[in-house]
C-alpha cells in the first residue's frame, strides 16, 4: 500500500532518503512504509537508526535541572521524523462489542426489545501505528497494547467503542419507529435489575507517559436503557399541548424513570415515591375525540424535553429581546482602533440577531466624559449628550431611543458606519462607565435606586429587572470587578489585553461579537435541580444569581456556558439508581414560554471496588489533597493494602488522566504560583474556568498538541463518505516531541500557537507562509495566508475546525519561531504542562513537602505517590 506524497529536495539539493524502519515483531508479512515527510531535514548518509541514542527515561527527565535554553530537551542525533506504517491485522484484536443492558421480560404478545436489535459484529480493520525513530522505544507508550489507537486517521475505520454506541442508537431507533415499537421498548426496559459486575482496567502511572490519546475517545454512558439518551445535535422534543404533569409532593415532572401503577391510571414518582394521577390527555385526544398512545409522548421517551408553558407559569406576557450597546469612545479607545472595530462588528451582526417575529429592539449609547444617547426615529440619527452624571436621565422618550430593529435597520446601519470615524478628533480621556450602565438599564427597565458597592448592587438590580450584561473589555482594566455584572446577570466577559487591529485581534472581536449577538439565547429564566432522597444540592457555580437556596435566576441563558451543581450525600440512598431532574423555565427568542426538563439516572454502588469502573493557596492545596485522596483510596480499597512500588499509584483507565488534568489546572493562570501574572489575566482565567463548557474546559487545562509537518496524509481533510474533519494524532505536551525542523500546533480554546523549528526547510516555509526560508519568518500574531498547496489548505482546514467548535470564543493565531521572540517562545513552552517549568524544583517530587507549579508530570506523580504512602 502506498501513499501519494509530494517530493521535495533536501536542503543540499539531494533527494531525500527513506530508511527502512524496523518491523514490529508481530508483523507478518512485512508491510510497506509511507515515504518520509517532504519537510524532513537532511540526514547524512553515514547515520543510521541504530546509531541514535535512546531518549531519557522519565526519572531522568523529572530530576534534570533547568537548562539555559529553558526546558527544550532533544536527543543528540535525532535527524528525521517518525514514519507511518500499516500494522498487520494479525496483531489487532477483534471481537463483538458487549450487548446492551438486559431487559426485563415482557408480555408474551409483545416482541422483546432485545429481539429487535440487530447483531453487530466488529469489523476487521487495519490499525495505524506511529513509530518513533528510536527502535528501543516505540511510540506511543501504551500500558495495554491490546487497546486500539484512539485517534483514527481514517474515519471509515470505527473504533470498538463507536461501534458499540452506534449499536445502541440503532436499536433505540428501531424500537422508536412506530407507536407499537415505543410501547414494546418501554415495556421491556428495567432499571431495577442488579448491574453486571464491572471489569477492571488498571493503569500504573509511574514511569510512562500519560495516555493522552484517551482524550479523543468517545464519552461512555452509564449502563441504563438507551431510550433515555437524546442523540447528539438533535433538536429537543417539544410537548406543545401544555399538559404538564408534576408530582403533587416534590413537584418533579413526569419523566421516563417513573413507574405506572393501578392499571396505569397513576404514576409513581421516582424521586419521592408518591403516586399521582395520570392526566387524561395521555390516553385521550379531547379535540379529535380519539384514543392516543401515551408512549408516543416525548416526556416518557426522552431525558430532555421542552414543555410549552401554560398561563400559570407567566406573571406577564413575554418581553421582546432588547439590546443596548454601550461603547467607550474616549481618546484611548479611538486610538487603539477599538471603536471602529466594535462598530463594524455590530454592523456585520445585525442580520444575525434573532428576530423572526420582528419584536427585537436595539439602542446605542456612547460614553467618554459624558453620556451620548441616539434618537433613532425620523430621517437621520440624532446624538443627545447628557453631562449630568450625578443623576442620569433619558433625554427623549424610550420609544425614540429604543427602536424596533426591523423598522429602523437603515438608521442603525448608517449610524454604525459613521461611528467608525466620527470620534477620530476626540480628546476626552475620561470614561464614566458606571453612569452609562445606569442609563442602559434605565432604557431597558424601570430604574431602581442604586446602592453600594456599585457593581455588585448594580448586577443584583439588573437581575431583578431581567437585564443581562455582556462585557467586552479592552486594554488595562479591573476585570475582576467588571466581571461582577456578567457573573450575576448570566452574561459573558471577553477580555482583549493587548488589542491591536493589525495583529489579528480585530478578527477575534468581529467573530466574538457576532457569535454573542447571533446566539439564540433563553430569556427571563429560573432553574432548579431536584435529586433523589439522601442527596442534596450543596452549592451552585456559574454566571447567575441565587434567589432561594436551590433556585438560580438567569436573565439570559447562553448556549455555550456551563452550570455546575455540587451534590452532597446526607443519608443512605435507597435503590440501585439515583435520579436527577433539572427544570428550566424560560422564554424563547420568539416569545414563547417553555419549561425545559432534563432527567438523568445514575447507578448507585456501595463500595469503591464496585465503582472502579477561597484563596489561591487554599485552592492549590484543595486540588492537591483531592488528587492524593482519590489515588490513595483507589490503592487501598481496590488494589488492596499490600500494594507497593508503582502499584501505589495505579488508577482505573477512566481515571488515568486525572493527575495530568489536575496538573494542567494547577499550572493555569488562575492557580500558578511561579511567574508574576497580571491580575486581569488571572481574573479572566478564573472567569473561564467557572463558565466554560466541558469540552472547552478540558482544552483550557490540557491544550491539544499536534505535529503538522509529518501528519498522516488524510489529516486536515474530509475523506469521501465522511462528515467530520480528520485530526492529526494527539501528541504528549512535552518539549521532547519538538524537532528542530518541525511545525507544531498547540491550542487551548482561547489561543492557537504555531511553533516553527529553527531548522525548518525552505519548502515548509514557502508552503506555509509564502516566504523563501526561515530567516524571513517573524514571530507574532498573524493571519495565515491562503496558498495553493496541500499543506496550506490542510492547515487552514484545521484552524477553521478548531475555531468552529469553540463557541463564542474565537482563538487567535500566533506564530512562534524557535529562535525568535524569547517572550513568545516562553509563552508557548508554558503550555507544555508535562515539562518542568523554569523555577520549578530540581529534585524528585517525592522529596518535596509542598506542591510547586513548576513540577514536571513525573515529579508530580512522585509527589502524589509519596503522599499516598
Amino acid at each position: 500500500m502506498s501513499y501519494p506524497y509530494p517530493s521535495y529536495p533536501a536542503p543540499n539539493g539531494q533527494q531525500q532518503q527513506h530508511p527502512q524502519q524496523p518491523q514490529h515483531p508481530a508483523q507478518q508479512p512485512q508491510q510497506p512504509l509511507r515515504p518520509q515527510s517532504p519537510y524532513a531535514a537532511h540526514q547524512p548518509s553515514t547515520s543510521s537508526l541504530s546509531s541514535l541514542s535512546p531518549p531519557a527515561t522519565p526519572q531522568q527527565r523529572s530530576a534534570s535541572p533547568a537548562s539555559s535554553d529553558h526546558h527544550v530537551r532533544r536527543a543528540p542525533h535525532k535527524r528525521h521524523y517518525p514514519t507511518y506504517a500499516v500494522a498487520d491485522q494479525s496483531i489487532l484484536g477483534s471481537g463483538t462489542p458487549p450487548p446492551p443492558p438486559p431487559a426485563a421480560p415482557s408480555a408474551p404478545s409483545a416482541p422483546s426489545f432485545q429481539q429487535q436489535q440487530p447483531q453487530f459484529q466488529q469489523p476487521q480493520f487495519q490499525q495505524a501505528q506511529f513509530q518513533q525513530p528510536y527502535p528501543q522505544q516505540p511510540y506511543p507508550q501504551q500500558p495495554y497494547p491490546q487497546q486500539p489507537y484512539p485517534q483514527q486517521p481514517y474515519p471509515q475505520q470505527p473504533s470498538p467503542q463507536q461501534s458499540h454506541a452506534h449499536g445502541y442508537m440503532a436499536a433505540a431507533a428501531a424500537a422508536s419507529a412506530s407507536p407499537a415499537g415505543l410501547a414494546n421498548g418501554m415495556a421491556n426496559m428495567s432499571l431495577y435489575e442488579k448491574p453486571l459486575p464491572p471489569t477492571r482496567d488498571d493503569v500504573p502511572l509511574v514511569g510512562q507517559l500519560p495516555p493522552v490519546q484517551d482524550l479523543d475517545l468517545p464519552k461512555t454512558n452509564p449502563v441504563i436503557p438507551p431510550h433515555f439518551y437524546l442523540p447528539v445535535q438533535t433538536e429537543v422534543p417539544v410537548v406543545e399541548d401544555t399538559v404538564v404533569s408534576r408530582c403533587t409532593r416534590c413537584k418533579t415532572y413526569i419523566n421516563p424513570f417513573v413507574q405506572f401503577a393501578q392499571n396505569a391510571l397513576r404514576w409513581r414518582c421516582n424521586m419521592c415515591g408518591l403516586e399521582n394521577d395520570v392526566p387524561s390527555a395521555f390516553d385521550w385526544d379531547a379535540i379529535n375525540q380519539q384514543h392516543v398512545d401515551r408512549w408516543s409522548r416525548p416526556e416518557l421517551n426522552y431525558g430532555c424535553v421542552d414543555f410549552v408553558a401554560s398561563a400559570e407559569y407567566m406573571v406577564r406576557p413575554p418581553q421582546p429581546p432588547a439590546y443596548v450597546f454601550v461603547i467607550d469612545t474616549s481618546y484611548q479607545a479611538v486610538q487603539t482602533g477599538m471603536v471602529a472595530t466594535v462598530a463594524e462588528a455590530i454592523l456585520q451582526s445585525l442580520d444575525a440577531i434573532p428576530n423572526e417575529d420582528g419584536r427585537t429592539k436595539v439602542g446605542l449609547i456612547t460614553v467618554d466624559a459624558a453620556v451620548g444617547f441616539y434618537k433613532l426615529v425620523g430621517d437621520e440619527p440624532e446624538m443627545l449628550v447628557v453631562g449630568d452624571l450625578s443623576d442620569i436621565y433619558l433625554p427623549r422618550a424610550t420609544g425614540d431611543l429604543m427602536v424596533n430593529l426591523a423598522d429602523a435597520k437603515t438608521l442603525v446601519s448608517g449610524l454604525l458606519t459613521k461611528m467608525c470615524t466620527m470620534f477620530n478628533e476626540t480628546h476626552a480621556t475620561q470614561n464614566c462607565l458606571g453612569t452609562a450602565l445606569q442609563a442602559a438599564r434605565k432604557l431597558l427597565r424601570t430604574l431602581i435606586v442604586p446602592g453600594s458597592p456599585f457593581y455588585r448592587t448594580f448586577a443584583t438590580e439588573c437581575t431583578k429587572a431581567q437585564v443581562c450584561a455582556d462585557m467586552f473589555v479592552f486594554g488595562g482594566a479591573d476585570v475582576a470587578t467588571l466581571n461582577l455584572i456578567p457573573r450575576f446577570t448570566g452574561g459573558q466577559t471577553h477580555y482583549y489585553p493587548n488589542f491591536k487591529p493589525a495583529d489579528g485581534s480585530r478578527q477575534k472581536v468581529l467573530a466574538e461579537v457576532k457569535a454573542v449577538l447571533s446566539e439564540r439565547v433563553g430569556l427571563e429564566a429560573v432553574m432548579r435541580t431536584r435529586c433523589s432522597p439522601g442527596l442534596v444540592c450543596h452549592a451552585f457555580y456559574g454566571n447567575f444569581t441565587t434567589r432561594n437556596p436551590d433556585v438560580m435566576a438567569l436573565p439570559n441563558v447562553p448556549r455555550d456556558q456551563a452550570y455546575c451543581v455540587e451534590l452532597a450525600i446526607e443519608d443512605d440512598i435507597q435503590g440501585n439508581y439515583a435520579y436527577f431532574q433539572t427544570a428550566l423555565l424560560y422564554t424563547t427568542c420568539f416569545g414563547e414560554r417553555r419549561i425545559r426538563v432534563m432527567n438523568l439516572a445514575l447507578p448507585v454502588v456501595r463500595s469503591l471496588q464496585e465503582a472502579a469502573n477561597n484563596k489561591l493557596k487554599d485552592g492549590r492545596e484543595h486540588l492537591t489533597k483531592q488528587t492524593i485522596d482519590i489515588a490513595s483510596a483507589y490503592g487501598r480499597e481496590v488494589m488492596g493494602s499490600v500494594a507497593s512500588g508503582a502499584a501505589r499509584l495505579t488508577l482505573n483507565r477512566n481515571l488515568a488522566l486525572l493527575p495530568l488534568l489536575v496538573l494542567g489546572l494547577l499550572k493555569s493562570e488562575t492557580f500558578s504560583d511561579l511567574a508574576v501574572i497580571p491580575p486581569d489575566v488571572r481574573a479572566q482565567s478564573t472567569v473561564l474556568l467557572r463558565t466554560l463548557t466541558n469540552t472547552s474546559f478540558q482544552a483550557f487545562v490540557h491544550p491539544s498538541f499536534y505535529s503538522l509537518h509529518n501528519m498522516p496524509p488524510q489529516a486536515g481533510t474530509v475523506p469521501d463518505g465522511a462528515t467530520a474533519l480528520v485530526l492529526p494524532p494527539r501528541v504528549n505536551l512535552t518539549s521532547e516531541k519538538l524537532e528542530r525542523h518541525g511545525l507544531y500546533l498547540v491550542e487551548d480554546g482561547q489561543r492557537i500557537y504555531l511553533w516553527l523549528g529553527r531548522e525548518a526547510v525552505p519548502p515548509l516555509c514557502k508552503d506555509l507562509l509564502g516566504v523563501p526560508d526561515i530567516q524571513h519568518v517573524q514571530s507574532g500574531p498573524l493571519e495565515l495566508p491562503t496558498l495553493p498547496n496541500p499543506l496550506s489548505q490542510r492547515v487552514h482546514a484545521l484552524l477553521q475546525h478548531i475555531r468552529a467548535r469553540r463557541g463564542s470564543y474565537y482563538p487567535t493565531l500566533t506564530l512562534i519561531r524557535e529562535d525568535g521572540d524569547p517572550a513568545l517562545r516562553a509563552l508557548f513552552l508554558t503550555r507544555l504542562i508535562e515539562d518542568r517549568m523554569p523555577g520549578g524544583p530540581a529534585t524528585a517530587g517525592a522529596n518535596q513537602e509542598q506542591f510547586n507549579s513548576g513540577m514536571s508530570y513525573f515529579q508530580w506523580l512522585g509527589f502524589v505517590r509519596a503522599k499516598c504512602q
